[in-house]
């Protein structure tokens, strides 16, 4: 059935409750390992455990979801496990050091980086593996059109709740009302974030009444009892013409809910490791070129994002981050930091007005369009970021150049979901091509899983490669480099639904 706007802004909502938390976290975290006394090499393991996990286990999380058998449905029992431990890592995060104060009053320091960092990687794999869930819900429940204006609704959410989550831990919350109330700005920052993350997820898994499943005789005694059925509708003798296979299918993948039967594949219950090996293997070829495209646009964001306020720093106020503190050049490097998180504001809100703006150009442009403009868009203003060091005063045209960053983050969150939904309906309407291992959840969880394969390898090359050639401006250059191939598997590789 068609879903209301209601139902589709309730369903998305809680995109702005985990980016809100996610902003905050990438906002806060170095203050706070610098404050525990993290060790310098213990940073990378930091950064690079979850991004680990959630590449080996996404796939394991897709198809666990998608042989749920909850009374909850299938995907919100996900969503509902994943939210608690959400909180729990944002908890562990801004309040290690409290909490072993409290329980360890004496000589706690390994003990309060350990939390802290158990909080740091329990966050981080939660809020990630929570995308596949949240993702494969609103295409299980939702038809081709409403599945696209969801994922729009879904990236203006991600984009409001990144513009506030940095926008929140941009202000001084010390010398407020609230942090004189609440003790601290870590206390102020926390209920905000934990309760916009609460209410929107509460919304999300009131939103959109999943199908419960139950227990279906196996495909052989389905076949049996279809034959059964058509042999005596031809009142006793046998039917000359064979049923119509469509039918067949839908009677076999179909389940029944509220009186009705749907089209949608019930995957065997248990799964086993060959199940999930077959699975991953056996990926249709258009869902890897995909996951290619996926790839390559996700290390060319990561890379301009990840580094985007120490390039702010070094190569447009020519700060330097090893200079004696309170020196000129350590100053100009803090004021470029400063300034590289405003530009992260604004790469927030503009994905959240692009995201909008998608809504329109979808009824005037084609999907291949679409995604191949947020690529050439990005490498373009990515590219100008690279020459302008040196060539202009301060950040007055740097920082506007932020707005192509939120067009590409737009364009990530929204197209590649719409063509596995798409990838999905035509193996489903393709007579006698029902892939009966594979579910929506796999594939979601595929195409997520680049993120984090992206993660690691931008994580693990591109400080080596900036080491290398001595000069920050490498991070652009990369970044436009990746997005131009980006461009290239785009528009000549992958599959769209003419």
């Amino acid at each position: 059935p068609r879903r209301t706007t209601c139902e589709l802004l309730l369903n998305s909502s809680i995109m702005l409750g985990r980016e809100f938390c996610y902003a905050v976290e990438a906002a806060l975290v170095t203050p706070i390992l610098l404050t525990i006394g993290l060790p310098k090499d213990l940073y990378s393991v930091v950064w690079i455990i979850s991004p680990v996990l959630g590449f080996l286990l996404q796939p394991v999380l897709g198809s666990c979801s998608d042989r749920c058998r909850s009374w909850l449905g299938r995907r919100r029992p996900f969503i509902l496990g994943f939210s608690v431990t959400i909180l729990l890592g944002f908890l562990l995060f801004l309040f290690g050091d409290a909490i072993m104060d409290a329980a360890m009053p004496n000589d706690n320091t390994t003990w309060t980086i350990v939390v802290t960092m158990a909080g740091i990687v329990l966050f981080d794999f939660s809020a990630d593996f929570i995308e596949t869930p949240i993702r494969a819900y609103l295409l299980d429940t939702c038809g081709p059109r409403d599945r696209e204006n969801g994922l729009k609704m879904q990236g203006v959410f991600a984009g409001i709740g990144g513009f506030l989550g940095y926008s929140f831990s941009g202000i001084d919350w010390e010398d407020t009302f609230l942090g004189r109330m609440l003790g601290s700005e870590y206390h102020v920052i926390f209920v905000f974030a934990a309760t916009s993350f609460v209410i929107t997820a509460f919304m999300n898994l009131s939103s959109i009444p999943e199908d419960t499943f139950r227990k279906h005789p196996t495909t052989a005694e389905t076949v049996r009892r279809v034959g059964d059925k058509l042999e005596n509708e031809k009142t006793g003798t046998r039917a000359r013409s064979k049923p119509k296979h469509g039918k067949v299918v839908t009677l076999i993948l179909g389940y029944e809910s509220n009186g009705e039967t749907r089209r949608s594949a019930e995957l065997p219950g248990k799964l086993t490791m060959a199940t999930l090996v077959r699975s991953v293997v056996r990926m249709p070829g258009e869902l890897l070129r995909l996951c290619v495209a996926h790839l390559l646009g996700w290390m060319a964001f990561l890379c301009i994002v990840l580094f985007y306020t120490d390039f702010m720093g070094r190569a447009v106020y020519h700060g330097n981050p090893h200079a004696d503190r309170g020196s000129r050049s350590y100053r100009r490097y803090e004021e470029g930091v400063e300034m590289g998180s405003w530009g992260l504001a604004i790469n927030a809100l503009s994905c959240a007005l692009y995201s909008v703006a998608l809504r329109h150009l979808t009824k005037v442009l084609s999907l291949r369009t679409i995604y191949l403009m947020g690529y050439l868009i990005f490498s373009a203003g990515v590219g100008i970021m690279a020459i302008l060091p040196g060539r202009v005063p301060s950040h007055h045209a740097t920082l506007p150049l932020c707005a192509v960053l939120g067009i590409m983050y737009a364009t990530l969150c929204t197209v590649p979901y719409t063509l596995v939904s798409q990838y999905a309906q035509a193996r489903q309407n393709a007579d006698g091509d029902v892939d009966g291992t594979r579910g929506m959840g796999i594939d979601v969880a595929m195409v997520t899983s680049m993120i984090q394969l992206a993660q690691i390898v931008v994580g693990a090359l591109l400080g080596v490669v900036v080491s290398a050639l001595g000069n920050v401006v490498a991070v652009p250059v990369c970044a436009s480099t990746l997005g131009c191939l980006g461009c290239i598997v785009v528009a000549m590789f992958v599959k769209y639904d003419t």
